[in-house]
């Protein structure tokens, strides 16, 4: 985490109940984060989280089998981020983190096939 050219340093201030996580940014300042043990992700967990999470947070699925998530309506009223290792990493270059979206498979397609050509070019 500690590598991510947007975190500057991590502190761990969980509570005997959740994994929380202060993430410090070089951009946009810190997040709060939650690891949610959570096989599948509901609004339900979503709503029963953690209260120390505010505003501009983000809550990751730890669990790399585990899937689901927030409903966009929940996690744009609340503004506190939800989604897998790799979804939270791209969101940690946003000021909005909440508000980031996982390019599709087309997409990184796309960029990969660009970013060959550049390289054969160079």
């Amino acid at each position: 985490m500690l590598e991510h050219n947007s975190v500057i340093s991590i502190e761990d201030v969980s509570t005997d109940e959740y994994f929380l996580y202060l993430v410090r940014r070089s951009k946009y300042g810190h997040a709060l984060v939650w690891l949610s043990d959570a096989y599948l992700f509901t609004d339900m967990d979503y709503i029963n989280r953690p209260a120390q999470l505010k505003c501009g947070d983000y809550i990751v699925i730890a669990k790399p089998e585990g899937g689901g998530g927030a409903s966009t309506e929940l996690i744009q009223s609340a503004a506190i981020g939800v989604g897998k290792l790799a979804d939270f990493m791209g969101a940690l270059n946003k000021r909005d983190m909440w508000t980031y979206v996982a390019p599709s498979w087309e997409e990184r397609q796309e960029r990969k096939k660009r970013f060959e050509a550049k390289r054969r070019q160079s």
